[in-house]
């Protein structure tokens, strides 16, 4: 039995790099590092996650790229999920994420008793959370380099002749 889930949060960072700062998150989770742990309820997990990209045609008139994200808990008590994150234009300025995967609950009959009681609760926060911390880091990426061009790019100089 596999069950559904979504979850999204809008970024303060322009849809033209919120694919490649996402990107980066991911490395870094695919690597080991801290963005690889997830919280499911009040555990906190390190999974193995891969991701990989692909052409999103599911927005009508546009292409983008989306990302495929997959996690193994390496345990038991925590499922494994596979799900596709796309992005979306929200505004000049901002870019929503928007998460779609699935999980099949573990521990059989008695797994299955438990996410329908808490278990999709907690899968759901658990997915909440993940999107909002990529799009943090799509606001600090984004932060960071705003901040750099401040420091190192001249303001262009308007001739009114």
């Amino acid at each position: 039995m596999s069950r559904q889930i979504a979850a999204s949060a809008v970024a303060r960072c322009p849809m033209s790099v919120a694919t490649a700062y996402a990107q980066s998150f991911l490395r870094l989770a695919e690597a080991g590092g801290p963005e690889a742990r997830v919280f499911a309820g009040p555990l906190r997990r390190s999974v193995r996650m891969t991701f990989g990209s692909s052409i999103d045609t599911t927005e009508p008139g546009r292409v983008n790229e989306q990302l495929q994200i997959r996690w193994s808990g390496r345990t038991t008590w925590l499922p494994d999920f596979a799900g596709t994150l796309h992005f979306r234009i929200a505004s000049i300025q901002t870019t929503m994420l928007m998460l779609n995967g699935s999980y099949a609950p573990p521990g059989g009959r008695a797994g299955a008793i438990f996410d329908a009681l808490l278990g999709k609760r907690i899968a759901q926060a658990t997915a909440n959370d993940f999107v909002r911390r990529i799009a943090a880091e799509l606001e600090r990426s984004e932060t960071e380099w705003q901040e750099h061009l401040e420091r190192h790019v001249p303001p262009r100089v308007v001739n009114d002749r």
